[in-house]
């Protein structure tokens, strides 16, 4: 399934904090009483200790919430990954353990495929903009809904700063980049916190700048046409401006471009059904 590059989306944007974020570093404060009890995940770049939010944790949350979308549309579309339904035969050729999965593990792998969504760590546009806080933390007596006693407890949380986000897509159909460009878009817009402590209010965020670069390999001159993997379906891009590689030729866009009148998909059930020649 990637023996030959057919096509590939190269996405990036910024997360800003809407509210507190939380994703937890496996050390904790330990006995230093200025530190808080959970402390924030950090990572080094250019040699520099800083906050940096995982590709794992965010690709994990896309993956969830992509999974949701596909259930609205038909429970079958997404399996119950805790139930292990979807374990294609590794001896059979790609094509049938791709055909044999379902569409979220299509897109995001299984023990059978291989993933067409990848995710990369997030760092700090600008580190010394980062602001983080420790937070104080009680909890709550069930019996008595009042505050236990003993179970102070803090949390260091990102309060501002920008990330940048690099994520994309290879060899992909259609209805893939589009399920994407959805669940960034409810990110967006405050139905998809990211991190720990989200019942808490943590965790949401903005999506700022979201563009989106298009490439497709072995095309010809002339207008632009998006490909999808499996399917000869072309999808036009007009008014875009193209550029040359030789052995590719790309487009960068708005994300959201994506789900508007601007390109001619339709909508997300039309094109799952396209493939699945319905």
């Amino acid at each position: 399934m990637f023996a030959k590059l057919t096509n590939e989306a190269k996405i990036k944007f910024i997360l800003r904090p809407r509210t507190p974020i939380f994703i937890k570093d496996a050390r904790d404060g330990g006995f230093d009483p200025t530190v808080a009890d959970m402390q924030f995940i950090r990572g080094y770049k250019n040699g520099e200790r800083v906050p940096v939010i995982p590709g794992s944790s965010l690709k994990g949350v896309i993956r969830s919430h992509a999974e949701r979308i596909l259930r609205t549309y038909d429970e079958k579309w997404a399996c119950n990954s805790t139930q292990s339904q979807c374990q294609p035969n590794r001896q059979q050729p790609a094509k049938k353990r791709y055909d044999d999965s379902c569409y979220a593990c299509r897109l995001f792998g299984n023990t059978g495929i291989a993933s067409r969504f990848y995710c990369e760590d997030a760092y700090p546009v600008d580190p010394s903009a980062v602001v983080l806080t420790g937070r104080p933390h009680v909890a709550i007596n069930r019996i008595t809904g009042a505050a236990a006693s003993g179970a102070l407890f803090s949390v260091e949380a990102l309060e501002e700063g920008d990330f940048l986000v690099e994520m994309g897509l290879k060899n992909f159909n259609h209805w893939q980049l589009y399920l994407i460009a959805l669940v960034l878009k409810d990110m967006d817009d405050g139905f998809l916190p990211i991190g720990g402590q989200t019942s808490r209010g943590y965790g949401w965020v903005r999506v700022v700048d979201a563009k989106v670069t298009l490439r497709q390999y072995g095309a010809g001159e002339g207008e632009f046409v998006l490909k999808g993997h499996l399917s000869q379906k072309a999808v036009k891009l007009s008014g875009y401006e193209v550029a040359a590689g030789g052995y590719y030729r790309e487009v960068t866009l708005s994300l959201f471009d994506l789900l508007s009148d601007k390109v001619p998909y339709g909508n997300l059930e039309k094109l799952v059904r396209e493939e699945e020649g319905k």
